[in-house]
């Protein structure tokens, strides 16, 4: 079927590309489209959710409402944005958890100081799970 032969082009591509170094990966996950809204890329364009018309950042609703530390946390709106949830229950609970901060606004400077101080360790994973991690990413996760 046609999921097979996508997922047999992407190991295809995957071992060209990774010259030898193939990534551990977990089992595929069948979405069904039940849980994030899908926005076609014109769509995506025409609202200028995370690339403007001219191409860039700048003008994006991703900019406006950007006000992460790390770049794990933008990469997530970012994937947010592009991919709303569906999901009444997870928006409750993002919801909730807005409130909280909300109602607790002196712990956020206290937490984004915190998370401006750890590093992207969930880059520095991907570069050792591909062998092409040093020292340094080995430090960040020790230290993170």
């Amino acid at each position: 079927n046609d999921e097979k032969e996508s997922f047999k082009t992407l190991l295809g591509y995957i071992h060209e590309t990774q010259i030898g170094k193939f990534p551990s990966f977990s089992s595929p996950v069948r979405y069904t489209g039940a849980e994030r809204m899908f926005i076609d890329a014109s769509t995506r364009f025409s609202l200028e959710l995370s690339v403007s018309h001219s191409g860039l950042l700048r003008g994006t609703v991703l900019l406006a409402i950007d006000k992460t530390v790390t770049g794990a946390g933008g990469r997530l709106l970012a994937n947010r944005i592009n991919a709303p949830s569906l999901s009444i229950p997870e928006i409750e609970s993002r919801h909730d958890m807005v409130q909280f901060f909300v109602d607790n606004y002196p712990l956020v400077k206290i937490i984004r100081d915190i998370l401006r101080t750890t590093y992207d360790t969930e880059r520095c994973l991907q570069r050792l799970k591909l062998n092409r991690g040093g020292p340094r990413d080995i430090f960040s996760i020790a230290h993170t």
